[in-house]
């Protein structure tokens, strides 16, 4: 194992089943509940159980994006693994609530797809760093900030729906604050890393 990266060579010999990991991928495995749930809402958009039932899912999965790292350390249980399940997670939360209320909302397709780029670039270049320059990069405010603005931005899709109320120019404001966030974030990365 000599020719492996230092931090290759931690993650083959780290535990993986360890609560905070497990915490993480629990993201992950509520997005189908949380897309189910969506779509029953959208056919029946004034039944309030499946209104608080598809947030109260979302924001579910969105909390463990905070109690996973809060459990790391806490624990003392912060890996290589978990570094990087945390960051892949997040992205599969975001990318799946914005198609999401793209598709049934109308949240603007531009920001979409300007998003799934930089997350996709994002990925590449954190693969990049990680297997060729021996380096795991870390998480910034801006990526932190950006999955509670989609966050926002879900619950206000799903409540103007519910309400029948005209959200639109809080919903631009929202939608575009998103993408200026990710577009921070993108340039705190490229200045931080390249």
């Amino acid at each position: 194992m000599t020719d492996l990266p230092l931090v290759a060579k931690r993650l083959a010999i780290e535990k993986v089943l360890i609560l905070p990991n497990i915490v993480s991928s629990l993201r992950v495995f509520l997005l189908p509940f949380f897309v189910l749930l969506a779509k029953e809402f959208v056919k029946q958009p004034q039944n309030p159980v499946l209104y608080f039932s598809t947030i109260v899912v979302f924001l579910i999965a969105l909390s463990t994006d905070f109690l996973d790292g809060f459990l790391a350390r806490k624990l003392k249980e912060e890996t290589v693994l978990g570094k990087y399940l945390d960051p892949v997670c997040d992205k599969f939360l975001t990318i799946v609530a914005l198609c999401l209320i793209n598709k049934y909302f109308q949240f603007p397709t531009w920001i979409l797809l300007l998003i799934i780029i930089r997350e996709i670039l994002g990925s590449l270049l954190g693969t990049y760093l990680f297997f060729k320059k021996h380096f795991q990069g870390e998480p910034n405010f801006s990526g932190k900030l950006g999955v509670v603005l989609v966050a926002l931005n879900v619950i206000l899709f799903l409540t103007e729906t519910f309400l029948r109320i005209d959200l639109y120019y809080l919903k631009e404001f929202f939608s575009i604050t998103v993408f200026l966030t990710y577009l921070f974030g993108s340039i705190q990365y490229i200045r931080k890393y390249l």
